[in-house]
């Protein structure tokens, strides 16, 4: 049995809420980030991951995987 994906409206109904909130504690991790000593943590590999995934995440609707892309990145 081959399942078919979900519609896109049905999606964005489903998780919409969930990606919202993740996205804001990611937000507000990269403000603490950026009240602190930012210097102290610029070479930091997982401060650069980060910024990398928001890059990802940033990429045109034609870039097919994006999920696989961070895990590769965070991997």
């Amino acid at each position: 049995m081959k399942l078919s994906p979900l519609p896109s409206k049905q999606v964005l109904d489903l998780y919409y809420l969930d990606a919202r909130c993740q996205l804001l504690e990611v937000a507000a991790l990269l403000d603490r980030v950026d009240r602190g000593n930012v210097s102290a943590v610029a070479d930091d590999g997982r401060l650069q991951r980060l910024r990398a995934a928001i890059n990802v995440l940033n990429s045109p609707q034609d870039q097919p995987n994006r999920a696989e892309q961070l895990l590769n990145l965070f991997s």
